[in-house]
């Protein structure tokens, strides 16, 4: 039997649950509280009271461990790999258009926790206060920008986000803690800003370096 009432209403199904249990019959609960909210549920006892934990995130402390150790071997392993290629991306980048190298940015991590990520630099130098100018080319509904061909990035940009090469810079969050490899996109602090309560879910967990 499943009871699929909401949670107010229990108290008087007290009678139906008795009848059940004389019979045999196995009773769930659909618990459907919170709609926003996909979480893994844990039942837990506190002096002979049953406590239904509503957990969002990951609570296994091994597989936390395990993960974050997978990303330390394979973050650290990316980077030496990808060494000999760093000097001829920076110069690549270089002569496609003038700025530096790297383009660091505040992001919002877990919790809030903001952070500098580093990518390859693929737009021209000083893209985000043009931000405005093609905002007209967003595809993305929200506070979330992305125009698939934003006049900003440079050609070189192209070659390097088509490849994902950009993205490897990124490995030295995973390395520091700040990412891990897989997770949702870390947001800027603008687009937080703009969220709603129940989006801010995604900052429950670890932003990654792919989704």
């Amino acid at each position: 039997v499943v009871l699929a009432v909401p949670l107010r209403q229990l108290g008087e199904l007290e009678d139906v649950i008795l009848r059940c249990q004389e019979l045999g019959v196995r009773v769930r609960v659909a618990l459907r509280p919170f709609p926003h909210t996909q979480p893994h549920l844990e039942v837990e006892s506190l002096d002979g009271v049953p406590m239904v934990t509503f957990a969002t995130t990951p609570t296994d402390t091994l597989a936390l461990f395990a993960k974050r150790l997978l990303d330390v071997t394979v973050a650290a392993a990316g980077l030496l790999l990808a060494l000999p290629a760093w000097p001829f991306a920076a110069v690549a980048i270089k002569l496609s258009s003038p700025g530096p190298v790297f383009f660091r940015q505040q992001r919002c991590g877990l919790r809030s926790r903001r952070f500098e990520l580093v990518k390859l630099r693929t737009m021209v130098e000083g893209a985000e206060r043009r931000q405005d100018e093609v905002a007209h080319l967003n595809v993305m509904d929200g506070p979330v920008f992305k125009a698939p061909d934003d006049p900003r990035v440079t050609a070189v940009g192209r070659l390097l986000r088509r490849s994902s090469l950009d993205e490897l810079p990124q490995l030295w969050n995973v390395l520091r803690g700040d990412m891990s490899l897989v997770g949702p996109r870390p947001p800027i602090p603008e687009e937080v800003a703009r969220y709603d309560p129940w989006q801010r879910r995604r900052l429950a967990m670890q932003p990654g370096l792919t989704s």
